[in-house]
């Protein structure tokens, strides 16, 4: 599954969520459509799911799986 959207920026964007932390906020990997080369991560609030606006969170990375993995490395914080 993906959202296809237009980030806080206004930039077009394919977001594939990764993973929901315990507070709810989302993260996932995906590209700019225009330079669909190049992967970032990006985050969404909590209780926005669906609707919610994506924002950048870091990047660029090589590929989908280094930036899930990324994301897979969080530690959750109590």
């Amino acid at each position: 599954m993906t959202d296809q959207m237009v980030d806080v920026y206004g930039v077009p964007c394919d977001v594939h969520p990764i993973r929901k932390f315990r507070d709810g906020r989302h993260l996932g990997a995906g590209y700019d459509l225009r330079d669909p080369a190049t992967w970032f991560v990006y985050d969404r609030e909590a209780g926005r799911e669906g609707n919610g606006v994506w924002h950048k969170h870091c990047g660029p990375m090589s590929t989908f799986e280094q930036a899930k993995q990324w994301i897979n490395q969080i530690r959750e914080v109590r």
